[in-house]
């Protein structure tokens, strides 16, 4: 699923923490059905030149820890950040020891070039390092690579 942040915020300046809970109720209306498999969830950021910190933090940050804490199948990935906006994503995950997962979004939907903002511990980033150089893998396999 890709969601059009700009088109959500109706601007391509993201700003405030008011406007940014707006934001966050159209983000859950939008995934209020639960798919039946792990989906993700592209927050598309492209046409957005600048996005606040304390906007960030009342979407970005807020959907992810809300679909965390319902157990969704839903995932959310950073799509087509600029560089303004990654730097204020930097400074909220850098503040907190948090991870957030970003990516390019070419226009058929496929992800590019996936990279973390923020640092994992050490387990996560080996598990993340298999899983990018695998592509696609499961536990087994990942467990498997690990002890040989």
């Amino acid at each position: 699923m890709r969601i059009h942040m700009s088109e959500l915020g109706n601007s391509d300046v993201l700003a405030g923490a008011v406007n940014g809970r707006k934001v966050l109720e159209k983000l859950l209306e939008r995934t209020d059905k639960e798919p039946a498999a792990p989906e993700p969830v592209f927050l598309d950021f492209a046409g957005v030149n600048v996005a606040t910190a304390s906007f960030l933090r009342e979407t970005v940050l807020a959907y992810r820890d809300t679909v965390r804490r319902r157990r969704s199948n839903f995932y959310p990935v950073i799509a087509n950040a600029n560089q303004v906006v990654e730097e204020e994503l930097k400074v909220l995950v850098s503040t907190d020891g948090d991870v957030l997962m970003l990516c390019l979004l070419d226009e058929n939907d496929h992800p590019r070039e996936p990279r973390l903002l923020g640092r994992l511990d050490p387990k996560q980033r080996l598990t993340f390092d298999l899983v990018q150089k695998r592509g696609v893998t499961d536990a087994a396999e990942l467990m498997r690579k690990v002890k040989t």
